[in-house]
C-alpha cells in the first residue's frame, strides 16, 4: 500500500506527522501557515513544485481513490473542509456549490497573487482525476463568477489554470 494510501486511509502520517484526522481540525491560521498539506489532502499524478515530500499518484492509486469508499468519503470531507476555508458550501440539495453565510468573512484569501490561487487549481486537479468531475465542475462555476466579480485581484493567467484544471475553454 503506498504511503498516501495509507495516509487516507488514517493508516499513516504526514511528514510533519499530522494525521488526516487532525488536518480536517484546522481552522484558518493553519490552513494557511502550513504550506505542504494541500499536496496530501488533494495528491496528484505529477510532482509538487512547491513540496518535495508530496505523495505522486500511481495508477494504482488513482485507481483505489476511485473504487474505495472510504478514500472517497475521506477526500469529500477533505474538500468540504477546503470549500468551509474559502467561503462556500454545497447548496441543501448538493447540485450546486455557492457562497456561504459568512463568505465575505472569509474571502481574505481573494487579492493579488494569492498561493491560495495554485491550492484551488490542485484541487480542482484532484477532483479530476480522481472521479469528481461534477464536484470540481460545481466549484469552477461558482470561482467563474469569483473572477468575474473579483478580476482585479485574481489575474488571467490563474483564471485559465483552473479552466484547464476542469477541461473548460472559459
Amino acid at each position: 500500500m503506498s504511503i498516501i494510501v495509507s495516509f487516507y486511509k488514517g493508516e499513516n502520517v504526514h511528514p510533519l506527522k499530522y494525521t488526516i484526522q487532525e488536518m480536517w481540525t484546522w481552522e484558518g491560521r493553519q490552513i494557511e501557515g502550513i504550506h505542504t498539506f494541500i499536496q496530501w489532502l488533494f495528491p496528484l499524478n505529477e510532482a509538487s513544485a512547491n513540496s518535495f515530500n508530496a505523495p505522486i499518484l500511481s495508477k494504482e492509486d488513482i485507481e483505489e481513490f476511485k473504487s474505495d469508499d472510504v478514500m472517497r468519503q475521506n477526500l469529500m470531507k477533505s474538500f468540504r473542509i477546503m470549500l468551509r476555508y474559502y467561503g462556500f458550501a454545497f447548496t441543501d440539495d448538493e447540485l450546486s456549490i455557492a457562497k456561504a453565510n459568512d463568505f465575505e468573512t472569509r474571502s481574505g484569501w481573494i487579492y493579488p497573487s494569492n498561493h491560495n490561487y495554485l491550492r484551488i487549481s490542485r484541487i480542482l486537479k484532484c477532483l479530476m482525476l480522481l472521479d469528481f468531475q461534477d464536484e470540481a465542475q460545481m466549484l469552477f462555476s461558482e470561482l467563474k463568477e469569483i473572477y468575474r466579480t473579483h478580476s482585479k485581484y485574481i489575474d488571467p493567467i490563474t483564471y485559465q489554470y483552473w479552466c484547464k484544471a476542469v477541461g473548460s475553454k472559459g
